[in-house]
């Protein structure tokens, strides 16, 4: 909530609908503030769960902060309250991302789980395939990655000189010394930014470059199609108007129209 994005009002529709998050058996909506999401509900006020945020560095594509260090608060919380025991998945959702947590469970009813724990790779198109849009963990992932944390913290080279991670990369990384296993369903979300990243490749091997920089990237990321009715995600839809065409292009029949806002 501290840079001016279309997160906000987002939330407060998709808290007003159900969808998304609020589709789940639990949620929380992390933020560097205290903001209400629910003006209007009836019943108590709903508000996000503040948590420390350091501003460490920003990604040149899209000006906003790089999330590794942030994320770090937040599974900090999680841990300390103990939040993912008492489900068999956890999800992590952007708030760009239309997401339909009923047909994730439906795909997730037979999904094998190794002693460890699980998390879904969901694109092809990066040696980093856990993209942030849509992020599946078992239960077993969640409490050997917590287990951990302090000692990935300690161990990867996550931050400066280097590069600050991402926190879908720092999970990755965080899992591979911890014997979380993986399983790709690529399936699982239509992520644009992934395609972008494919995109991105084959431009910089016409011009013969070595790789093109992040500024690129964003460049080339369409707003999804609408055609798959059984799709259990789509990343990214920035706006209310479009996600709400969305929700009904997907077969959502209880999605309703909100009000537009166009960042």
């Amino acid at each position: 909530t501290g840079v001016q994005t279309c997160a906000l009002p987002i939330l407060k529709t998709q808290l007003h609908t159900k969808t998304s998050i609020f589709g789940c058996a639990d949620w929380r909506v992390f933020a560097d503030k205290a903001v209400e999401l629910s003006p209007g509900n009836p019943g108590p006020a709903l508000y996000t769960v503040q948590v420390d945020t350091p501003h460490w560095e920003m990604r040149k594509m899209n000006g906003h902060w790089i999330n590794g260090p942030q994320f770090i608060s937040i599974w900090t919380h999680i841990k300390k309250h103990r939040l993912h025991e008492p489900y068999q998945w956890t999800v992590k959702v952007d708030a760009d991302a239309v997401f339909f947590p009923q047909r994730l469970t439906a795909r997730l009813a037979d999904q094998p789980v190794p002693k460890k724990g699980l998390y879904i790779t969901n694109c092809k198109h990066s040696s980093d395939a856990f993209f942030g849009a849509l992020e599946v963990m078992s239960r077993d992932a969640v409490t050997n990655f917590l287990a951990n944390l302090t000692f990935c913290r300690k161990t990867l080279n996550w931050t400066f000189p280097t590069e600050v991670y991402g926190e879908d990369k720092f999970f990755q990384r965080c899992c591979e010394k911890s014997g979380v296993e993986t399983a790709e369903d690529l399936s699982i979300i239509q992520d644009n930014l992934c395609a972008a990243v494919y995109k991105q490749r084959k431009i910089a091997e016409k011009q013969k470059k070595k790789k093109m920089t992040d500024e690129n990237l964003w460049d080339l990321v369409d707003i999804p199609k609408c055609h798959n009715t059984s799709g259990i995600a789509f990343h990214p839809l920035p706006t209310t108007t479009s996600r709400a065409w969305k929700r009904r292009s997907a077969g959502d029949g209880a999605a309703r129209t909100p009000a537009g806002r166009i960042c």
